[in-house]
This record gives structure tokens, C-alpha cells and sequence, in this order.
């Protein structure tokens, strides 16, 4: 039976508010999941036409990209049981919650567009002339949500070379420790700084410094696997953690990171510039966090005694 906006007015002014009156997105769902009214704010959120959301299951109103990619109706996609909307409506049903917040993270086709939306909902229990109903008001959240990510993101990432920070890097250090302890899989990590750094600056001007340390960290992140960590741990040092990877692999990773920065070549004023790196690289033998990084210090260290442009590993 569907429901209609004088049926609401009759019997409670406040959802007549809610359908008529707030930008929210607000519509109803029957037991079976079936939409049987909206307003005009949910049309306009997932830019559908009355045809194609009245009487349609949820997801499939919603766009909904579990039920989409798999051209399936809304409850029967693979992914559909983790679905916390879904989970929140028949929670309403079974339990009858007159209130239920939630946040859905998910993505939707809008306009017929992939796109991954933030959204804060709520689901209210309601009867409608005998008939069980839930009430859903949806909240855009996304702009925020994504302000907030980049806010987050940039609390731990250094603006110049767009890697981790010096405290961030350090911390996922602690973390990988732990894992590794845990799990019993190895773990290494090394350290790289620029080799003649302050004669760049001196030499060029700290705008052709700040040049080769972005470009320097350019090389560090195209010559790692998505699951290694990178850092800038302070000036113009490096440290790359990688996770399930013993000392021979990791010197191979270093050892083409160094390779690399050293064909880079950046020009100042149309002058090419050399540079090269020395690291030390080491494997987690049950160290503190601070004591790896030393060992690997000391190792860097060794690099540039021995004639720079070199990575050091344990004897």
C-alpha cells in the first residue's frame, strides 16, 4: 500500500515537516524494502526520476553500487550482507527502534557516475494506518567527510616531498614492530640521505634544494611496493619501511632507489645537477624502533665513510 503525503499530514505533523520542509533526503520503506515515498531532496541526491524510485527496492532506488555492478536486485548482490543501510532497516523492522544513527560509506551511481559518498542517516520505526513503515533521513556528509580525511592526512605528511612526517613514520615503525612480533614475519628497513646536500643549498639556493628533495622523493615512492611506508625523517633523510621482506630483498629495493636518483639529473637554470644518495639498510632482530633506526643510521653512516653514493648493510 502506498503511502501519500496527506496520509502523513493526517496522522503526524512532524513527518510532514520532515517530507516537505529539510534539505535532508527523507524516504519510506515498507517490510519489504520497497521505497513508497520520498521528497524532493532524495530525488535530487541521487538524481533519480519519480519512475525509476517509487515501489523499487532500496538499493536498487539508491543506486546502490553493490546491486549495480552486479545488475542485481537490491538484498541479492554478493556484497549485500554487509550492507550497514540494509542492516539498519531490517534492525528497525525486527527490533521496531523508534531512532537508529548510522554512518554509510559507500559508492553509488549518481547521474549514472561511480562516485563514493559519505553519507549520515537515520532510521525511525513508524506505523501508517496499520501498515509498518521505516522513515529514513539521509545527510550528504561527503565534502565534509573529505575535508576531514585531508585535514588528517596532513597532519601526518610532511608538505614538502608528500611523504610521512618525522613523528608518523616513527610511530608506523612501533606498529610494523609489533606485527612482526605477533605474526612472526620479517621486517626490515632503510635509511637514505642526500649525499652534498648543503653544498646544493649553498651552491644552488634552497629553492633548487627543495626541488631535489621532492624529486628525490619521487624516486622512493615509484621504487617501492604499496604495502612499504616512506618518510621523511628530518631534513634531508629517508626512511622506508618495508613489511614481510627480509635484508635481501630490501637491499634490492635500496639499491634501485639508488640507482634511480642517481640517473635523475634535475636541472637548476637549465644546469643538470648530480645526486646521489648513501643508506644503511637492516632487518628487525627483536630492536626497539629506536634502536633499529640507529643501526640503520650507523650503517648510512658507514656509506658515506666508504665514498657516498652506496648502500651499507650488517656484516
Amino acid at each position: 500500500m502506498d503511502i501519500n503525503i496527506s496520509d502523513l499530514k493526517d496522522s503526524n505533523e512532524f513527518l510532514k515537516v520532515l517530507l516537505e520542509n529539510l534539505s535532508s533526503a527523507i524516504f519510506i520503506v515498507d517490510k519489504n524494502l520497497r521505497i513508497r515515498n520520498f521528497n524532493d531532496s532524495f530525488r535530487a541526491l541521487f538524481y533519480k526520476t519519480e519512475d525509476r524510485i517509487l515501489g523499487e527496492l532500496c538499493g536498487n532506488a539508491l543506486g546502490c553500487a553493490f546491486a549495480v555492478e552486479e545488475n542485481k536486485n537490491c538484498g541479492t548482490a554478493s556484497n549485500c550482507g554487509k550492507c550497514v543501510l540494509r542492516g539498519s532497516l531490517i534492525k528497525a523492522f525486527t527490533e521496531k527502534i523508534p531512532a537508529y544513527k548510522e554512518l554509510l560509506e559507500r559508492e553509488f551511481f549518481v547521474d549514472e557516475k561511480k562516485v563514493l559518498k559519505y553519507f549520515q542517516y537515520t532510521t525511525k520505526y513508524v506505523r501508517f494506518n496499520n501498515n509498518e513503515m521505516v522513515l529514513i533521513i539521509v545527510d550528504d556528509i561527503t565534502e565534509l567527510e573529505k575535508s576531514y580525511q585531508k585535514m588528517k592526512e596532513m597532519a601526518v605528511t610532511d608538505g614538502l616531498t608528500d611523504l610521512y612526517n618525522h613523528n608518523h613514520i616513527f610511530r608506523q615503525l612501533e606498529e610494523e614492530i609489533d606485527k612482526s612480533k605477533r605474526y612472526g614475519n620479517p621486517l626490515s628497513l632503510f635509511m637514505l640521505d642526500i649525499d652534498f646536500f648543503k653544498s646544493i643549498n649553498d651552491t644552488h639556493g634552497h629553492q633548487a634544494g627543495d626541488e631535489v628533495l621532492k624529486k628525490v622523493s619521487r624516486c622512493i615512492k615509484k621504487g617501492i611496493r604499496k604495502i612499504d611506508i616512506p618518510g621523511r625523517y628530518g631534513g634531508e633523510e629517508f626512511m622506508v619501511i618495508l613489511p614481510q621482506t627480509n635484508l635481501e630483498k630490501a637491499l634490492v629495493s635500496a639499491e634501485r632507489i639508488r640507482r634511480n636518483i642517481e640517473m635523475l639529473r634535475p636541472k637548476n637554470n637549465g644546469t643538470p645537477l648530480e645526486v646521489t644518495i648513501s643508506g644503511g639498510v637492516v632487518t628487525f632482530q627483536n630492536e626497539t624502533a629506536l634502536q633499529l633506526v640507529e643501526k640503520a643510521d650507523i650503517l648510512l653512516y658507514k656509506a658515506k665513510k666508504n665514498g657516498r653514493n652506496r648502500i651499507e648493510k650488517p656484516v
